[in-house]
């Protein structure tokens, strides 16, 4: 291509994405968002807590509950690349031969003969899920409907099928169609993230609420820290 009709093309491409700037921009600053709330340092761990907060303006739904993990490095080749694909479709499932991609998370002690012993779902990622979990309630402590149902991305669920209730093995979580697993299971790319928990489907109003933490996961032996927060989105 000549240089003028190249720089043309540049030039317009150029306004394009300086319009497509602006659109966006102008778009993210009507979300909402409410503070960032730090808690593994307030909580115990293996206790339920409840932090009393407050949102100093109204958001309106659908509101999405978020947790905040900083210090954690889930693209680390070794971990993220330790799962059976096939293994989370539900084939094989404790079928230790088949599942060498999980190394070296495969099984209890690296038990080879027992099904019992598989984890289900093996792999580094998988039996370290995040299991903390996050009940909004208003001040006065009724709770406020809240829903994990559809956090993933649809297209994940193509890739998880549970092997069955009866399969032997053990359980890392209820299911592998568990949309919170789904979701953990998309390592994030820096060791500062958030990851969606749950959708409310109602406005809610500025003012005072609580959000009852059942503290489980460890973060201390490393350094890591998590927090809380609610959002809303523009698209």
């Amino acid at each position: 291509m000549r240089p003028l009709p190249m720089a043309i093309c540049l030039a317009i491409l150029g306004v394009i994405c300086v319009i497509f700037g602006i659109i966006w921009g102008v778009s993210a600053s009507f979300a909402k968002e409410s503070l960032t709330y730090r808690y593994d340092n307030l909580c115990d761990l293996n206790r339920k807590c409840t932090f009393r907060f407050e949102l100093e303006e109204d958001l309106e739904a659908p509101v999405y509950l978020y947790y905040r993990i900083e210090g954690f490095y889930q693209a680390y080749r070794k971990y993220y690349g330790s799962r059976s694909f096939s293994q989370l479709r539900g084939e094989n499932a404790n079928d230790y031969d088949t599942l060498g991609g999980c190394t070296p998370k495969i099984s209890e002690d690296d038990e080879e003969n027992d099904p019992s012993a598989v984890f289900l779902p093996c792999g580094l990622i998988a039996t370290s899920f995040f299991n903390d979990t996050y009940t909004l309630l208003k001040d006065n402590g009724e709770r406020v409907d809240q829903s994990s149902k559809d956090v993933n991305i649809p297209s994940d669920a193509s890739l998880y099928d549970d092997p069955g209730p009866d399969t032997e093995g053990i359980r890392v979580v209820n299911s592998f169609e568990n949309p919170l697993l789904m979701v953990w299971m998309r390592a994030a790319a820096l060791p500062n993230f958030i990851k969606l928990y749950a959708i409310i489907d109602e406005d809610l109003d500025a003012g005072m609420y609580k959000m009852e933490i059942k503290n489980h996961y460890p973060v201390e032996e490393y350094n890591a820290r998590k927090y809380f927060k609610l959002a809303t989105t523009t698209w």
